[in-house]
Parts: structure tokens; sequence; C-alpha cells
């Protein structure tokens, strides 16, 4: 599979999110995800999505392995923060 494929399943991701079709995006940023394993915005939106479905200790694990990939990443570090403070948990 050629990983300049990544890029397509990404922005297909992105449409299907904004349609609202979340299982289709998460399929979609998976995809991305396994052409190109180290792509810092497909953690970060598919983060997003398992968010948006109250998924939220996947939605960390996203969060987080984007800030493993890209420490600066400050997207990540917003949205990770977004969610700890859903859960309650805001001495992280």
């Amino acid at each position: 599979m050629n990983p300049d494929f990544a890029m397509a399943h990404y922005n297909l991701g992105n449409a299907y999110e904004s349609k609202g079709q979340l299982d289709i995006a998460i399929a979609e940023y998976q995809i991305a995800l396994r052409l190109k394993p180290d792509y810092v915005e497909a953690h970060n939106n598919l983060g997003l999505v398992y968010e948006s479905k109250g998924q939220l200790d996947m939605a960390i694990t996203e969060y987080q392995t984007a800030l493993r990939l890209k420490p600066g990443y400050i997207e990540a570090h917003y949205n990770l923060g977004l969610v700890y403070k859903s859960k309650g948990q805001l001495d992280m």
C-alpha cells in the first residue's frame, strides 16, 4: 500500500465526519493510520470522532499517540485537556 494514499483516506475521514457519518470517518482515519502510522493529524481527528461518540478513553489514546509522535502539537494538547476536563480529571 502506498503511504501517499494516507492523505486521501484522511480527507475522506474529514468529509464523513463533517456529514455526521462517524463510523465511516473512523474507518477512513484507521486506514490512513495503517498506511502512515505517524500521521499525527489523523490520530488527532480520530480522537475527535471518538470523543464525539462518547468513547473518551479511545480519544485519550489517540491524543496521547499524536503527542508522543509530535510533542508540541497544540491541537492534541488542547483536545486532551478537554477530554480530561469532561471526565472530571482536572489534576492531570
